[in-house]
């Protein structure tokens, strides 16, 4: 029966359909995948402060990125050891600061949290200063001399090493040295902080040592000065800080410049 006339199709001319359809179907593929690609766009160059969700730690303070980095005036002031902070920003309420905290293994110091006397509040950011003790509010001793070098810091909360590490930092370290401390916690706020981790180790580390940079805490001070574990921070961090003359990321030294 002709299928003019409204009949079946008959079985060879269905097969020679489909044949047909195949054939231009793998045809047009084969250009699309053999198409000559034009130039590759350079990678967009980030900022990695711009990443995620830092805490910024100087002496006596932090500044807790939330979504925007604060403008240039805000850094300067934040690095100036004498300025009154209150009016960079919206006074808020100052909110314990949580860090790493292990008691099921007998590693917990300050119950895992650092308190500030005072806070202000930006667009995207909150700083908070005048560290103090949260148990019993004697403020902790500082000295704040102008920064004289920088450390990128990975830690999680309720990581056990992290948890020696941490306090260590905010509360001896920081407060005594001239070095801005950019605090990424990648356990808790992985959802925002697992990929600077993942830029840094992709943009900063060297090629020959980047498996072994997926583990915490590490401190990073530049690609010849890089930390891992708990007993090699606390037992180098200090000497390291003496020891430098300048900030050698450029992304956290750009930071720094903007104070002038």
């Amino acid at each position: 029966m002709d299928v003019r006339e409204g009949g079946m199709m008959p079985k060879k001319a269905v097969l020679l359909v489909f044949i047909v359809l195949f054939v231009s179907i793998t045809a047009v593929a084969i250009i699309f995948v053999n198409k000559p690609k034009g130039p590759e766009k350079p990678e967009k160059k980030v900022n990695i402060l711009e990443i995620g969700r830092p805490k910024i730690w100087y002496c006596d303070r932090v500044m807790l990125i939330q979504g925007k980095l604060p403008p240039k005036n805000v850094f300067e002031k934040f690095l100036e050891p004498d300025v009154n902070l209150s009016e960079v920003g919206v006074k808020v309420s100052p909110v314990p600061v949580e860090f790493s905290c292990r008691k099921d293994v007998g590693v917990c110091e300050k119950n895992g949290r650092v308190c500030f006397e005072h806070a202000v509040m930006g667009d995207g950011w909150v700083i908070e200063w005048g560290m103090k003790d949260c148990e019993s509010g004697v403020k902790v001793e500082h000295v704040c001399k102008p920064v004289k070098t920088c450390a990128i810091y990975f830690t999680g909360i309720g990581c056990p090493h992290c948890a020696r590490t941490d306090p260590y930092l905010i509360y001896r370290v920081i407060p005594e040295k001239p070095v801005v401390v950019v605090e990424y916690e990648v356990y808790k706020d992985s959802v925002y902080n697992a990929r600077a981790m993942e830029y840094y180790i992709n943009h900063f580390v060297p090629q020959d040592r980047k498996m072994e940079h997926y583990g915490i805490p590490q401190l990073y001070f530049g690609k010849e000065s890089i930390i891992i574990g708990d007993e090699p921070i606390l037992e180098s961090t200090s000497k390291m800080i003496d020891q430098s003359d300048n900030c050698r990321i450029d992304d956290v030294k750009t930071f720094i410049e903007a104070s002038g």
